[in-house]
């Protein structure tokens, strides 16, 4: 008998002894869990890393149990056995997942092996047990729960492929926001490459999608009655971003689009320059504070509020930015107070449409300025690199989720 047991999104080095982490995040305050988002360059260097480890490059050979990724929390495994030529679904289960089975194994549907998807989400929503034996293959979990399982048992029969193990698995993430960010201010993401994400996401059991959704450099969305986008050819329409939030809705992939709000707008000032109040911190372009950009920001992210579903998380950016009002704002409008009307603008926007936002901001270099009455309910979110500077990325983390915001 083989029994491990590990932190969950991870991979396991030699003997088990090493935990190299996919997304930097951690536990935080008041049982919830704050984490940071990752670029694309970041999470592709992961991978292949993880490549590398998986399929040689010099590494002794892994076990069918070590190539499970992510890690499990824990595992108890028993004899191989044939893997089975026919399957059949039953009991809570959507139909997609019999035909990705089929696809991804070569296992095609009959009256043979029986996988069993049991509804039971005692051990919260995310989790699952699977019990795979020679006789059937039994799982329980909450909806995201199930879908994650099926994800571990594709890597299995992938992995196995005429030969399956008995295992007893029991899983669950160590955080609950697991997300990547897809930088569509200074790259090109066509809408038929942010579904691949989508796809890939899901099966590394990732649960949000944040579209950084323009910069400075470009602009990736296509918004109406405006010019921004015009100049990127595979900028997004509106109604292709709300195709996407649709299609990755069954694999468990919550899309949070980003539009920035006061600095990294230089996408948007190149069509409105009366717009422009100077050069961010790192150059670039900051919004100049007056009624005009209130309007076009209310505009902007009404398109979108439009198209989230309620309960969505629509991020504000407000990074990196140096400060510019025209005179007409008052001496009371600080930083500060530009947090609180946009908070109230988010608000406004999801009460006139029947739904509830929650707003997201970058930390920034100082931290973040909140109006006390909503410091707990605005997410503030600190980012780094973690291979380069994990430790103040730790120490980040246990300042911004000691506090009382959100997460």
């Amino acid at each position: 008998m083989y029994k491990r047991q590990s932190r969950h999104y991870g991979i396991n080095g030699s003997g088990g002894k090493q935990t190299v982490p996919l997304l930097f995040a951690a536990p935080c305050g008041k049982g919830r869990i704050l984490y940071s988002a990752i670029q694309l360059g970041a999470l592709l260097v992961e991978i292949e890393s993880v490549c590398n480890y998986l399929f040689g490059n010099g590494q002794p050979e892994m076990t069918l149990l070590e190539k499970i990724w992510p890690a499990p929390c824990e595992i108890e495994a028993g004899n191989v056995f044939d893997a089975p030529r026919e399957v059949r679904f039953e009991g809570a289960f959507e139909p997609a997942w019999a035909a990705d089975f089929a696809a991804v194994t070569g296992i095609g549907a009959g009256d043979g092996y029986p996988i069993r998807f049991i509804a039971d989400d005692a051990a919260g929503a995310d989790a699952y047990a699977l019990v795979l034996t020679p006789e059937s293959c039994v799982i329980s979990g909450g909806e995201a729960g199930r879908f994650y399982a099926l994800q571990t048992l594709l890597q299995i029969a992938a992995f196995g492929r005429s030969s399956w193990q008995a295992m007893q698995i029991t899983d669950r993430p160590a955080v609950a926001k697991r997300c990547f960010v897809a930088d569509m201010g200074r790259s090109v993401w066509t809408l038929p490459m942010l579904k691949n994400l989508v796809r890939i996401l899901a099966r590394l059991k990732m649960n949000q999608l944040h579209l950084h959704l323009y910069d400075d450099e470009l602009c990736g969305i296509r918004f109406a009655d405006h010019a921004f986008g015009s100049d990127n050819p595979y900028a997004l329409t509106v109604p292709e971003l709300a195709e996407l939030v649709e299609f990755a809705a069954p694999y468990h992939v919550e899309i949070v689009p980003e539009l920035e709000a006061w600095a990294h707008v230089g996408a948007l000032v190149w069509h409105r320059p009366d717009l422009r109040g100077g050069d961010g911190v790192y150059n670039g372009s900051s919004f100049l504070f007056c009624p005009a950009t209130f309007a076009l920001m209310r505009d902007l992210v009404g398109q979108i509020a439009d198209i989230m579903p309620d309960g969505s998380t629509i991020h504000f950016g407000l990074d990196e930015a140096n400060w510019f009002v025209t005179p007409d704002m008052g001496a009371e409008f600080t930083p500060t107070e530009m947090v609180r009307r946009y908070y109230e603008m988010l608000q406004t926007l999801g009460r006139e449409r029947g739904k509830h936002f929650t707003m997201r901001l970058w930390a920034d270099h100082a931290g973040r300025p909140l109006p006390p009455e909503i410091a707990d309910k605005v997410v503030i979110e600190p980012w780094n690199y973690w291979q380069s500077q994990c430790e103040k990325s730790a120490r980040d983390v246990g300042r911004y989720s000691a506090g009382v915001t959100p997460w």
